[in-house]
């Protein structure tokens, strides 16, 4: 039996640990969803992987039951998929270019063997809300000292920063309103509401309307499902009302850079393109490397004004086409299962927000992928695999602690 010292020390050993967890959490939220630094990124995953193994070390058990079997099947055949059409095509660099996207999807596994707790989600969130205020408010700067007409995007490019933030906003969006129904966190909630209000304005001023519109169709989506199948009314009521007033944002003030661009044709052109490498490359695809050179040496079309393109701006068209069947197939299946896990879990769980979040960034990054970049490119890979893995893992939580989140 332990002495009074004994039990102290004890303690003092899980508080310690906790603030490790905590800490860890708050930097991994802060650096995947920023992308300020790089290397700030690699330090972080590098100190978690570290602490993951200790862990281990320690207890020598990690339990994934938690997990939804479509979910991590879905996962698993995507993965394997890309991988098995790149390994058919017998070229190395095709082999390591779908490896990537096991990669990319570390942070997922880091969130879920790390396993945060009720306090620790609140860092991880916390990081969140610091990411966005901290790039909003230097697009802000940016937006008032560049001319007028300029699509502003933050530290990276417009598109690719406005694909950050309808995966990010959505949880802030829910924060915000969860932490104003409890006294002790209203201060933070209002720096939720800052951070919302200043994203939602970067999100305009990055001039992405294949973001913006997204964002909005899947906000509406989100609300009228949720008060048919679920009941929410208090938590859509909130919802409603952000999404009332950014299809008002919207209408009013319209886009930075024009609704109507002169490469609009260009996406067409794309598609046409890259269907044509898919029939003529039914099963495997023209390789994942090999996209970029056979469009421009093969398949460009006459009228294309764009020569130096890298991707197809279409996520299932990338898939069909650099992959083929197999990937093709393999991205619908992880698709369909992602949104089949995340309403079977609202069904179980009618009071996880997370989970309600999680859905509103799924349906809006999925939508965007169609027009542009999704999970083809590495930062936004990264950091919608990380909120996937928090909100899978909230699961866990509320399943053992049977609360709410806040």
């Amino acid at each position: 039996m332990l002495n009074v010292k004994g039990e102290s020390m004890v303690n003092l050993g899980l508080e310690k640990k906790q603030h490790i967890s905590n800490s860890l959490l708050f930097l991994l939220a802060f650096a995947i969803s920023g992308v300020i630094s790089n290397a700030l990124i690699s330090i972080v995953m590098g100190l978690c992987c570290l602490y993951i193994l200790l862990e281990f070390f320690n207890h020598r058990s990690f339990s994934l039951q938690f997990v939804p079997k479509i979910g991590f099947y879905s996962y698993g055949i995507f993965i394997g998929t890309v991988l098995l059409a790149s390994l058919l095509t017998f070229e190395k660099d095709n082999m390591v270019a779908a490896w990537k996207y096991f990669y990319w999807s570390l942070p997922f596994w880091i969130i879920i063997l790390i396993r945060p707790n009720i306090k620790s989600q609140q860092y991880f969130l916390n990081g969140l809300v610091f990411s966005v205020l901290i790039t909003g408010i230097y697009s802000i700067y940016q937006y008032f000292c560049s001319p007028i007409g300029t699509r502003i995007g933050g530290f990276d490019f417009p598109n690719f920063y406005a694909v950050f933030l309808i995966l990010i906003l959505p949880f802030l969006v829910f924060y915000a309103i969860k932490c104003f129904g409890y006294t002790e966190r209203k201060r933070i909630g209002f720096i939720s509401l800052l951070a919302v209000l200043i994203g939602t304005f970067a999100l305009w001023i990055t001039g992405s309307r294949g973001a913006v519109i997204s964002f909005f169709i899947a906000a509406v989506f989100l609300v009228f499902f949720l008060r048919k199948c679920f009941q929410s009314s208090n938590l859509t009521l909130g919802v409603f009302a952000v999404t009332i007033l950014l299809g008002v944002f919207m209408t009013s003030i319209g886009f930075v850079g024009n609704i109507t661009r002169s490469y609009d044709m260009e996406r067409w052109y794309l598609w046409q393109s890259s269907y044509k490498m898919w029939d003529d490359h039914k099963l495997i695809g023209v390789g994942l490397k090999n996209w970029e050179t056979q469009y421009q040496q093969k398949y460009i079309l006459p009228q294309a004004k764009e020569k130096h393109l890298v991707i197809p701006h279409n996520t299932i068209a990338w898939f069909f086409s650099a992959t083929g069947l197999i990937g093709g197939v393999g991205y619908l299946v992880f698709i369909l299962g992602i949104f089949i896990t995340l309403l079977k879990a609202l069904k179980k769980n009618p009071n996880n927000w997370l989970v309600y979040a999680m859905l509103w960034s799924f349906m809006a990054f999925t939508m965007h992928g169609m027009v542009d970049v999704g999970i083809t490119m590495k930062t936004s890979a990264r950091l919608f695999f990380m909120l996937l893995g928090f909100s899978l893992n909230s699961l866990r939580v509320v399943k053992k602690d049977n609360y709410d989140i806040v």
